[in-house]
């Protein structure tokens, strides 16, 4: 949806001589940038709020920057996999079509 909204952009873009993988880069950066913004904000919370549940506990585990860090990077990784589909495909559209009708 979000590449379809820029097609017109993506298609003059194609036309002055950029590449498959600069459009790419160009429209991933935006997702990429707030899943990084939000996994940034919701460690510290995390982190606080498993504190406080496991000092209820005798026995508790530590927590270190591996318990934070992978879900990050399964988070970036489902997000990325979810828009290349539609990334690659307005990437590798005809630019003909897309200013055609507007």
């Amino acid at each position: 949806m979000y590449a379809e909204r820029r097609t017109k952009e993506i298609g003059i873009r194609k036309v002055l001589g950029a590449s498959n993988p600069v459009i790419f880069r160009l429209l991933t950066r935006d997702f990429v940038k707030w899943i990084l913004i939000a996994n940034l904000i919701a460690a510290p919370i995390a982190a606080y709020a498993m504190m406080k549940y496991l000092n209820f506990y005798f026995y508790h585990t530590k927590l270190g920057p591996v318990v934070f860090l992978i879900p990050a990077l399964l988070t970036l990784l489902v997000s990325f996999l979810a828009i290349s589909w539609q990334v690659i495909r307005a990437a590798t559209a005809d630019p003909v079509k897309s200013l055609k009708y507007e």
